[in-house]
């Protein structure tokens, strides 16, 4: 919208030099001037809709995977990347279903970092446990939500423990 402004004004001063020499307003000119005009609406116009312009994420979180690079058009409610929530975190493991009768949502959850088990347990809450059993391996899916403090990332094998009821 730029080069086309900037082109308008250059047709318009070259037109405006040629009537310089001759007093009359030229068919032109009033073109010129038309087309002058009408970049800089359509400028004043992309302007404003960068103005308004607000991408508003759903989370916190970090970004990854991005669809769309700078400079690119989006449609609204286009995705344009990927959010990885990262505090608090869900973690989501299988308990066999002979196990189940001690596990209800709201219990703690103890969270160790598989690959440094002797750390202090990231502590969470069992927050679902799915009203179905898994065929395959004779167990239950239980989600619970831990404070990760940046110590887990996504993906990350931990290992759960969930003390018993007192």
């Amino acid at each position: 919208a730029r080069l086309e402004l900037e082109v308008a004004r250059k047709v318009l001063q070259q037109s405006k030099d040629k009537q310089n020499e001759t007093a009359a307003f030229s068919v032109d000119e009033q073109k010129a001037v038309l087309a002058t005009k009408a970049a800089q609406a359509q400028l004043e116009s992309w302007q404003l809709d960068l103005q308004e312009t607000t991408i508003l994420a759903p989370m916190d979180g970090i970004l990854t995977d991005y669809t769309v690079q700078a400079g690119q058009f989006v449609r609204k409610g286009a995705a344009l990347t990927t959010i990885v929530r990262t505090d608090p975190m869900k973690v989501e493991f299988d308990v066999p279903v002979n196990c189940l009768h001690s596990v209800k949502e709201g219990m703690e959850a103890r969270v160790f970092v598989a690959h440094d088990a002797d750390e202090a347990p990231l502590i969470g809450q069992v927050d679902y446990v799915a009203p179905r059993v898994t065929a395959s391996n004779n167990s239950v899916r239980i989600k619970a939500v831990v404070a990760s403090h940046g110590k887990l990332l996504d993906g990350m094998a931990v290992i759960v423990e969930i003390p018993a009821p007192k």
